[in-house]
């Protein structure tokens, strides 16, 4: 068999504002799960269907991405929030240039609506919260848990780069 292993994966950056001030930034390297990578592969060289648009949410529970999970248990699993407006935030990101993909400049945010203790995001091919439909592409556990309160402002930018070997 001929095969070599790159692993491949996104870096999340998250903002935290109240009453419009940024009280907390940081950055975490995440899990790009087999459901995710595996997508990603047959879109490339298998003319698997492109998903149309991918959403960003937000787990409560103090869960570890793993490489096996996908959206049928992920939800469930990593305690998806809910407590924020809307469905998950849209990515969307511009056309990749030099091996990056990334929403930066156009991050997904959320506006809290409910105290809650945030543990980790994800990225998601269907856009309903709790929805175990679709693919799960990337899944993020925080360094540590971050508490939110209502009305603040969380903005999540998401990238992927890729270099040559």
């Amino acid at each position: 068999m001929i095969n070599s292993k790159l692993p491949v994966g996104f870096v999340y950056r998250f903002k935290h504002f109240r009453d419009g001030v940024l009280i907390d930034e940081f950055s975490v390297k995440n899990l790009m799960p087999f459901q995710g990578i595996d997508h990603m592969l047959d879109v490339l060289a298998n003319s698997g269907a492109q998903v149309a648009a991918w959403h960003i949410g937000l787990y409560g529970n103090n869960y570890a991405p793993q490489a096996s999970d996908t959206m049928a248990t992920f939800p469930g699993l990593a305690g998806e929030l809910t407590g924020y407006a809307g469905d998950r935030a849209v990515f969307t990101s511009q056309p990749a240039a030099s091996g990056v993909l990334s929403n930066a400049g156009q991050e997904a945010e959320f506006t809290i609506t409910a105290s809650q203790t945030v543990r980790g995001g994800f990225i998601a091919s269907h856009a309903t919260k709790g929805s175990t439909a679709g693919i799960l592409l990337s899944a993020v556990q925080l360094p540590s848990p971050r508490t939110f309160e209502a009305g603040d402002v969380v903005t999540v930018a998401a990238g992927l780069e890729i270099s040559p070997t």
